[in-house]
């Protein structure tokens, strides 16, 4: 039976993980629930979510709480709010799911695709970490935190310095589940990346072509390989589109708490990857550029200053 018992306690310890990911992001996202749908709720209350579970991870780990018992402690909390919010909401999302407006046929091209290819991803994420970079450094560390049960200097790893958004997610998983915990963290990043290609694609009214986009993306075979292993870029590339995305939904809203959520993901672009940090520049230009040509000035509005206090668990060392 033991067999069998690790790979569920793996799956279990990966899902609680994103689960934690998902509660923080439904919380925060009530105030923009009725500009979104409840499919771009789910991907969208994941990767918001990362974020801010990530930084609560930072947090707890410099105060030496690294270990088994908080993380389940806050896994109950977090249930626990999730359950009660959702009893007493009585807010609405936009209609939409992503497959509305599809034949029967990319209804099951897309089915056949995701499960086909989901098992084979799931079956190589299962496997022990034997990437380089995933074991040398991505969860090197990691385990290294855990094993002190507490995040401290490094000052003898270059690695050390970079950010560590999404290893702080890893350390969460690996934790209660070991190294390949991590890794199907990082696998969840690509599911929630095709699910929101489908989203914008339903939104714009292009099905088809965001169906087409999002079956390759979740098929191609370097995606699928870089995802399967505790590597960060497959999850920098999600955190990219759903900044772009939200950015996007902000041009056409010019919602307040839409821009909050705007520098969240500008946030935890840098926080995964400091190559993708120009998403923050990014977002601010975009603003400022949208608020002077309505003849806005950017002191009477908040939506500058909602980029600069995004959550970042960039715990870089010098």
């Amino acid at each position: 039976m033991l067999q069998y018992f690790i790979p569920a306690k793996v799956a279990a310890s990966a899902i609680i993980t994103c689960a934690n990911c998902y509660f923080i992001g439904y919380l925060t996202l009530r105030s923009v629930r009725h500009l979104i749908s409840w499919s771009e709720l789910a991907v969208l209350g994941f990767l918001t979510g990362s974020a801010w579970l990530s930084t609560l991870i930072l947090f707890l780990g410099i105060a030496g709480l690294i270990n088994t018992a908080t993380y389940l402690v806050l896994s109950a909390v977090l249930c626990a709010c999730f359950l009660f919010v959702r009893r007493i909401d009585r807010t609405r999302c936009l209609q939409g799911n992503l497959q509305a407006g599809l034949t029967f046929s990319w209804k099951a091209l897309i089915t056949l695709a995701g499960l086909s290819f989901g098992a084979v991803y799931l079956t190589n994420a299962l496997a022990p970490e034997v990437s380089s970079d995933g074991a040398a450094y991505h969860l090197g560390l990691v385990a290294e935190y855990a094993r002190q049960q507490r995040i401290m200097p490094v000052p003898t790893n270059f690695y050390a310095a970079l950010s560590q958004g999404l290893e702080m997610l890893f350390l969460f998983a690996y934790v209660l589940g070991g190294h390949s915990a991590a890794a199907l963290v990082h696998l969840a990043f690509l599911l929630a990346m095709a699910a929101l290609i489908l989203c914008f694609g339903i939104r714009n009214g292009v099905r088809v072509p965001s169906a087409v986009a999002a079956i390759i993306v979740f098929t191609t075979p370097v995606v699928g390989m870089d995802a399967t292993v505790a590597y960060v870029d497959v999850a920098a590339a999600c955190a990219a589109f759903a900044f772009c995305y939200v950015l996007w939904l902000w041009t056409d809203v010019r919602s307040n708490a839409l821009a909050f959520h705007v520098g969240i993901l500008a946030g935890l672009c840098f926080a995964i990857k400091y190559s993708i940090g120009i998403a923050i520049l990014f977002g601010l230009v975009v603003i400022a550029a949208k608020w002077q040509k309505k003849g806005g000035g950017l002191r009477s509005h908040k939506e500058s200053g909602t980029l600069c206090s995004a959550p970042v668990s960039s715990r870089g060392r010098g």
